[in-house]
């Protein structure tokens, strides 16, 4: 059972929005192996014509699917062509697994888990990952055979499969603060030591949503307080690795970008800006609880308050984010 901390700068009226993450029980990881798998590129998880139980916790609109359909699909897998890979493998995805949160967040984590036995497997990927430029730079941290795309159903004659850690949004601490600190100190041998700033803003002027009305005000504001303004869409994933390592202190809209705070030190300090209403996924929150992050969070007026607030820009209190931006630097000295 984990029990959370609640965000630093917790307004009373705001409780009702963390208070479901305060408590959290992690599911149990059952790994396993078995020989004969089939995988397909959406995910699906079968040995012959039963679908597997994990198909069923990662792709959740087969629940949705008639019976009837459902082994009609397992029985043209089953009896359709499949490529035979003799290699041993690993398959430790979700269906959400290429977009930059899931994968460091989630799939790194799961398979650090598995580390030492998969130095002899190929990592199972869908061939449409190689249009990630962050995942095989990332995967470098680990020690295995190789990369294994598949654009087919193929059948595996070994296969090692990694439970998902926690559910989506939520953490493993114990094996997320194992992973964070075999970060800190895989990347301590690249000499991060020197050029990066200690404050640092990521912007989301190059995202189509949660982006910042009033950013000129903001980048004005937080200047007097040495913020660096960062577009990690311009940087190589190691260049973003760098820039974070040695950060004291990150602010940024909800969104991708602060999942690089997963390689920042313990004690430091995240400053999430968020729309009002929306606290459906407070996935930055719990990864920060797991890694012990300083977490503060400052909600912010949307442009278009009809829409998904998740889904519309942003526009921040100048004022409230300097008392903010007080109060952690504060808090450090």
């Amino acid at each position: 059972m984990i029990n959370r901390k609640p965000p630093i700068n917790i307004q009373s009226s705001d409780c009702k929005y963390y208070q479901n993450d305060f408590i959290y029980d992690a599911p149990k990881n059952i790994n396993w192996v078995r020989k004969g798998i089939t995988l397909t590129n959406l995910f699906y998880i079968q040995k012959s014509v039963k679908l597997l139980a994990e198909s069923h916790r990662n792709a959740i609109h087969i629940q949705n699917t008639p019976l009837i359909k459902r082994f009609a699909y397992t029985l043209r897998n089953a009896i359709g062509y499949k490529e035979k890979f003799t290699e041993k493998g690993v398959w430790a995805l979700n269906p959400w697994a290429a977009y930059y949160y899931h994968w460091i967040a989630e799939t790194l984590p799961r398979l650090f888990s598995v580390k030492d036995q998969i130095k002899n497997r190929y990592i199972i990927l869908p061939k449409r990952f190689q249009n990630q430029t962050y995942i095989e730079p990332s995967l470098k941290i680990f020690n295995f055979k190789g990369v294994k795309y598949i654009d087919k159903n193929i059948v595996v004659d070994n296969l090692l499969y990694v439970s998902e850690l926690a559910d989506t949004g939520n953490f493993n601490n114990q094996i997320t603060q194992e992973f964070h600190s075999y970060l800190r100190t895989y990347f301590e041998d690249y000499n991060l030591n020197s050029s990066s700033s200690e404050r640092i803003y990521i912007t989301r002027k190059k995202a189509t949503v949660r982006r910042v009305v009033n950013e000129d005000e903001l980048l004005q504001c937080i200047k007097k307080y040495n913020f660096k303004e960062i577009i990690f869409e311009d940087l190589s994933w190691f260049e973003q690795v760098k820039l974070v390592y040695n950060a004291k202190i990150i602010i940024g809209p909800h969104g991708a970008g602060l999942t690089n705070a997963i390689f920042m030190a313990q004690g430091t300090s995240l400053l999430e800006l968020r729309p009002k209403g929306h606290f459906f996924f407070n996935c930055f929150y719990t990864m920060a609880d797991a890694i012990n992050l300083n977490y503060y969070y400052q909600t912010c007026d949307v442009k278009h308050p009809h829409v998904d607030p998740h889904g519309t820009d942003l526009i921040v209190n100048i004022s409230e984010l300097e008392n903010n931006l007080t109060q952690i630097i504060d808090a450090q000295q």
